[in-house]
This record gives structure tokens, sequence and C-alpha cells, in this order.
């Protein structure tokens, strides 16, 4: 008998554009609207991705900018 075999999910580290967009749980025009001009992205080859950590990180300023509004 071998060992057994352990699924560990491989987390994202980016996601292309309608994968960010799910992500953040708004449609694409949304996110060309609203999001992606305030998040870097990066070109591999040819493929456009949104870094996961730079996504966190707009939602987390986007949030606290309209906890300070709401003040």
């Amino acid at each position: 008998m071998g060992r057994a075999l352990i699924e560990v999910p491989t987390p994202a580290l980016a996601l292309r554009r309608a994968q960010a967009a799910a992500a953040c749980g708004v449609s694409t025009e949304v996110f060309d609207a609203q999001i992606r001009p305030f998040v870097p992205a990066k070109r591999l080859g040819g493929v456009t991705v949104y870094p996961t950590a730079a996504l966190e990180q707009f939602l987390a300023d986007a949030s606290s900018i309209a906890d300070d509004l709401a003040s």
C-alpha cells in the first residue's frame, strides 16, 4: 500500500478579467469602470491578470472610504 494522496487546493495568485470581476461580485462592465483603473494589471505572455492581493487591497480601501463617508 502506498501513501494516501491528499488534495490541497492551490490558491489563485492572479485572476483574469472575468474571474476578477466575479471574485469582486460585480459584472465585467462595473469592474472595467469602477475597479480596473485602480488595480495594477500584469501581462503574462498574451494574458492580462489582476493580482488577488491588489484586488483585496482595493476592496479594503474602498470599504474604508465608504465607512468614512457614512460617519
